[in-house]
C-alpha cells in the first residue's frame, strides 16, 4: 500500500509541476488583455511620432488581418493544439490519365479537386487577438503604414504573427495595401507572463525600426 501511495504521490507531483505551465481561462484572458494594454500604451520612437499620427485598434475581428491564408497554412503544417478551426475550399487541379494511352505513350487530361486550407477562425472569442496600428502620415511624401499583429493560443503557449505593410496611394483620398511583406512568426509560452510582456514590447520596437528603415529607403 505504501508503494502504491508513493507512486500516486509521485505522479500527482509531476502533474502539478507540469500544470504550472498551463493557464486557466481567466489567466489567459488576463494575459491577453495585458497585451492590449501594452499595445495601447507603447511609446513609439521620436522619429515615428514626428512623421505620423498613430492609432491602435484592438479587436477579435480577423477580417482586419490580410493574407490570413498564409497563417492558416502555417497552422495546418504545425498541426498542434491551438484553439482554432481551419477552413477549407475545393481547388481544381489537372493531371494526365495514361490508362487508355499507355501503349502509345499518350494520356488524357482530367480534372480533379482537392481540399485546400483557405482560412482559419479562432475558437476563443473572450478577448482580443487582433491588433492593427495605423500610421497616418503628416507629410504628403510619406505613404501610410499599418502594423498587423495577431495570435493563436493553446492552454500553455501563444504564437504571434506580425508584420508591417506599406500602402500605395491611388489618389489623395484612397490607398491600397501593397502586401509585400511576410509574416514574422514567434512562439512563446504564456507563462511566465513577464517574459511574454518583455518579448511583446521588444517586438513592437523591432516593427518601429522596420518602418523607419523602410522610410530611409524611400528618402534615399
Amino acid at each position: 500500500m505504501a508503494v502504491i501511495d508513493s507512486v500516486e504521490s509521485s505522479l500527482l507531483y509531476r502533474v502539478r509541476e507540469a500544470n504550472k505551465n498551463y493557464c486557466s481561462k481567466d489567466e489567459a484572458i488576463s494575459i491577453l488583455n495585458s497585451l492590449d494594454d501594452i499595445a495601447d500604451g507603447f511609446e513609439f520612437s521620436k522619429e515615428i511620432n514626428e512623421l505620423f499620427n498613430i492609432d491602435t485598434i484592438n479587436s477579435n475581428n480577423l477580417t482586419k488581418i490580410p493574407t490570413r491564408r498564409k497563417i492558416a497554412e502555417w497552422i495546418k503544417d504545425e498541426d498542434d493544439d491551438y484553439f482554432i478551426k481551419l477552413d477549407y475550399v475545393k481547388e481544381e487541379r489537372e493531371r494526365i490519365d495514361y490508362s487508355f494511352g499507355i501503349v502509345i505513350g499518350n494520356g488524357q487530361k482530367e480534372k480533379y479537386y482537392v481540399d485546400v486550407v483557405s482560412d482559419y477562425n479562432s475558437t476563443y472569442l473572450d478577448c482580443n487577438n487582433v491588433k492593427v496600428i495605423n500610421f497616418i502620415p503628416k507629410f504628403e511624401f510619406l505613404p501610410k503604414y499599418d502594423i498587423f499583429v495577431t495570435y493563436i493560443i493553446s492552454k500553455n503557449k501563444i504564437t504571434i504573427f506580425s508584420k508591417f505593410e506599406r500602402y500605395k496611394d491611388l489618389n489623395w483620398d484612397s490607398r491600397q495595401l501593397e502586401l509585400t511583406n511576410s509574416w514574422r512568426v514567434d512562439t512563446k509560452t504564456l507563462k511566465p507572463e513577464e517574459d511574454l510582456y518583455c518579448f511583446f514590447k521588444d517586438l513592437l520596437e523591432k516593427l518601429d525600426f522596420a518602418i523607419i528603415n523602410d522610410i530611409e529607403g524611400l528618402v534615399g
